[in-house]
């Protein structure tokens, strides 16, 4: 073993001829102090048992302290809180029987007689006590009768359980083996016996679990650790056992780490910079190397050296030229006269350091102009619109690319302008164009443009409201089987001037006949209802001749009014309800729904016979619809609802 510094030399040998020379040149450096290294934990034993702590034998509860010395220095220690664990208390054990005796007979109860004079009841109690506490305790009801026959032998049964290596009192015998026991109690001059059973087990006392503790530690290439009673010198896993006398050992586990003997390290960096430069304690302003010690800086707790080789860089400059107009700008300068100016790139250049550029400037010069026009109502000039006399600018570039300003002195004349509403009926003659005469028979908007005193356009505008006569040709018509009758709204609002639905729904407007003779007279036939339709609640309308009419007010500031009648709708019988065709389909086949109200949206719903909606169709402005039958065999309710109306259909699918 080697521990001071110098050159050596080892040959190894070898049989079959040429050595193996190992030369080594040793340097001892000094060792750093190591830290100490501390580990802590907790222990517990039952009362009455010992703990083995190191070399130690422990057996009050406190703290204990067990250092583990290292032959550098820097100590191991371990510290132990102890405390103790009391052992629960045994349950009693409870047993009680029914025995019965004469007067003057003696009863054995454990190592006791008893004899009684009277009759009566009497309890006994007897107490087996344990010898790890928790009692068995057994009561005779005993019952001493007036005497007469013999009584009857009794018997009772009962376990107990004790731990390993107690004993058990059973009558006057001490019992320590598990089994099954029995005991006759002699009863003196009578004839029957009582007799006691006793199974008898023991109970398995746990060992204390283990306690496990591991910490690592590390020393230095050469040094000893004190690990319990052992030195160690070489890395590895070592375990110390603490035994307890009850068992559940104490056991500590130790990694221990061996690093090199700690040496000075060494290190170069490089740095380049433009001005000066700041590293650690020095201030570098030229090229040259630079030295920083780091104390204790290395991994092994030993110094670390570095030195800085520095380069000190320079900074460049440059020139460049500019032709340009008034308010110029070149970086942070704003150009108004030729000159030279200055600007700086901070760190331009390819070194990292600043780049200095001088800009020479040429000023250029700007050019201006004037134009006086005059106008009706707008002119465009150079792009944009303008409505209003005034003074008017317009910026752009000369040949010189500078500013060139253009001024405009304009002069607007307006236009005159008319606006006219009117609303008459059924055509409007306009008189424009110097006295010419124009008929409009439609509603809109109109223009005539003359000339005015400043000579510009004078410009008239008709806004025409025109509302049209009746056209005597409208329609009745009629649904459901002649349930129902309605005009044909459709057909109103479609006259320009015309729109019955603006006018609550017709009601009012809309007034039913029933002919009293061969031609339609509202002043001296039955009125029947008002409305766009005239039904009696769903039910055929009786046989006759039918009319409504149509007087609609003036609208919208109309001068006149708007009346119409319907032709006559004839009813001889009741004709086809809505109906299905067919209404014997097979799955899946089309089926039409005839009969419906154009006039009127129309929901169609499926039903199956026992009430569950299969599907939903909505018809719109057609008096037929065609659904599909259903895929299963069966019955089919079709519901069919329009304008409050409902009827009730049925299919079959087979």
């Amino acid at each position: 073993m080697l521990k001071a510094a110098g050159p050596y030399s080892r040959t190894i040998d070898r049989v079959a001829g040429g050595d193996s020379i190992i030369d080594l040149t040793l340097n001892v450096h000094p060792v750093p102090a190591a830290k100490p290294i501390t580990v802590s934990y907790k222990a517990e034993i039952n009362d009455g048992e010992k703990y083995l702590f190191g070399c130690q034998i422990l057996e009050a509860e406190g703290d204990y302290q067990n250092t583990l010395k290292r032959t550098n220095g820097a100590d191991s220690i371990v510290n132990l809180t102890l405390s103790f664990v009391s052992a629960p208390v045994a349950e009693d054990i409870n047993v009680s029987y029914d025995a019965e005796i004469q007067v003057g007979d003696i009863y054995l109860f454990g190592c006791k007689t008893y004899q009684f004079s009277e009759s009566g009841p009497q309890t006994l109690v007897n107490t087996l006590p344990r010898a790890n506490g928790g009692d068995s305790i057994i009561t005779v009801n005993l019952t001493v009768a007036g005497g007469g026959a013999a009584s009857q032998d009794t018997a009772v049964a009962y376990e107990a359980v004790i731990k390993e290596g107690e004993t058990y009192l059973f009558g006057c015998d001490l019992l320590k083996a598990e089994g099954t026991y029995s005991r006759t109690i002699d009863r003196i001059d009578v004839i029957g016996d009582s007799t006691i059973h006793l199974t008898l087990s023991f109970e398995k006392v746990p060992m204390p679990e283990n306690i496990t503790v591991a910490y690592e530690a590390t020393i230095v290439e050469g040094q000893i650790y004190l690990f319990g009673c052992d030195s160690l010198k070489a890395a590895g896993t070592y375990t110390n056992t603490l035994t307890r006398v009850s068992g559940g050992d104490s056991i500590i586990n130790l990694t221990l780490k061996i690093t090199p003997v700690p040496v000075v390290t060494y290190g170069d960096t490089t740095a380049r910079d433009c001005g000066t430069f700041i590293w650690y304690e020095h201030t570098c302003v030229a090229t040259g190397d630079f030295v920083h010690t780091f104390i204790n800086g290395n991994s092994m707790g030993m110094d670390s050296i570095v030195t800085l080789h520095f380069t000190r860089l320079q900074p460049s400059n440059g020139d460049t030229t500019a032709v340009g107009c008034a308010g110029y700008t070149w970086y942070e300068h704003t150009c108004n006269a030729s000159g030279n100016f200055v600007h700086t790139f901070v760190g331009g250049n390819i070194d990292g350091c600043d780049s200095i550029v001088t800009l020479h400037f040429t000023m250029l010069e700007a050019t201006a102009g004037e134009e006086t026009l005059e106008e009706c109502d707008s002119i465009v000039w150079n792009g944009a619109t303008y409505k209003e006399s005034g003074d008017y600018t317009f910026n752009t570039t000369n040949v010189a690319g500078c500013d060139s300003v253009a001024t405009l002195h304009l002069t607007i004349k307006k236009a005159s302008y008319s606006i006219k509403d009117t609303t008459v009926c059924s055509f409007f003659v306009w008189h424009k164009d110097g006295g010419q005469a124009w008929e409009y028979s439609e509603s809109g908007t109109y223009h005539d443009t003359l000339v005015n005193a400043a000579g510009c356009d004078s410009i008239c505008t008709l806004n025409l409201n025109l509302l049209m006569p009746f056209i005597d040709t409208l329609d009745a018509v009629g649904f459901y089987g002649d349930r129902l009758l309605t005009i044909n709204r459709f057909q109103i609002n479609s006259i320009p001037g015309w729109y019955l639905d603006s006018i609550d729904n017709g009601q009012g407007y809309v007034k039913w006949y029933k002919m009293a003779g061969a031609a339609p007279d509202p002043t001296s036939d039955e009125q029947v209802a008002t409305g766009y339709y005239y039904t009696l609640d769903g039910n055929p309308l009786p046989a006759g001749n039918y009319y409504a009419t149509v007087e609609i007010p003036a609208q919208g500031g109309a001068q006149c009014d708007a009346t119409g009648i319907t032709e006559p709708y004839t009813i001889s019988a009741a004709a086809a309800a809505p109906a299905l065709m067919p209404s014997l389909a097979r799955p899946g086949e089309n089926i039409r729904v005839v009969n419906l109200n154009p006039m009127a949206e129309t929901t169609i719903r499926i039903y199956s016979a026992d009430g569950m909606l299969q599907k939903s169709y909505t018809a719109s402005n057609a008096d037929t619809y065609t659904i599909q039958a259903e895929y299963g065999n069966g019955f089919y309710l079709v519901e069919v609802l329009s304008d409050g109306m409902k009827s009730t259909l049925r299919y079959i699918v087979k």
